[in-house]
């Protein structure tokens, strides 16, 4: 039992993230909520819960403005390409100083060489998010394995692949402290969400698998509980020899 409780353990030391300095689009629980900056991790201190609700925090401080468009992006667990529309119908809007403004999607958009609304294909085995959909210098800890991995031990989910839908926000510019706040509520349970834009300068913006969002359950044993417990069970098997001797 010891041996297999470590090998747990080692199993999810291998998909630790790969972070990248200079990631600063957060994914939180949505504008006035407690997590909506993010720092509210589901499980092994990484990815933050969404629910009917999400938010893209932009939160540096130094870095110009991101250009339109901004990039949400859904990985859906299981997907035949068709869980969302083509055209996902949302309710977004951009807070600056507390103060909230409608925005619009960018349909059409060829801004990273792509048609930057709905299904763009599936992430399976072996790849990255960002890769996938040709977007350059962006983390890669937004992978299949950490995707699958996580939607495993939050969800409960055995995923097979995740379907990319992509939407294009025309926010005018999103600056430092500014959200995106956007109704998420047709989002499929297990949905991983992150983000993608640029600055000014041409200086990629993207979301680290520690700052990402999933839709999914919150009552997750934290690391320290699951430590305890794989103390526990080394203890008893520590006992049970001792008595067999």
């Amino acid at each position: 039992m010891k041996w297999a409780f470590a090998g747990v353990l080692l199993a999810l030391s291998a998909v630790s993230p790969q972070v990248h300095a200079g990631a600063t689009l957060h994914i939180g629980s949505g504008y006035g909520t407690p997590c909506a900056t993010g720092g509210c991790p589901l499980w092994n201190g990484e990815v933050n819960y969404f629910a009917t609700r999400l938010d893209i925090y932009q939160n540096s401080g130094g870095a110009g403005d991101l250009v339109d468009p901004v990039l949400l992006i859904f990985g859906v667990p299981n997907d035949g390409g068709n869980a969302l529309t083509s055209s996902p119908v949302l309710d977004a809007n951009l807070i600056r100083s507390g103060i909230s403004t409608p925005i619009t999607r960018s349909f059409g958009t060829t801004a990273f060489g792509f048609n930057g609304n709905g299904f763009q294909g599936f992430l399976t085995a072996g790849e990255d998010a960002y890769t996938e959909l040709g977007l350059i210098d962006a983390n890669n800890s937004e992978s299949f394995g950490n995707w699958s991995a996580w939607d495993s031990a939050v969800n409960h989910i055995t995923a097979y692949n995740f379907g990319l839908y992509v939407i294009a926000l025309s926010t005018g510019s999103l600056g430092a402290k500014d959200f995106i706040d956007i109704d998420s509520s047709e989002v499929p349970f297990g949905t991983f969400a992150v983000a993608y834009g640029v600055d000014q300068a041409g200086k990629p913006f993207s979301t680290p698998f520690t700052e990402a969002g999933l839709d999914g359950n919150t009552s997750v044993p934290e690391p320290a509980t699951i430590a305890l417990l794989g103390i526990g069970l080394a203890g008893l098997g520590f006992s049970r020899r001792r008595k067999l001797h």
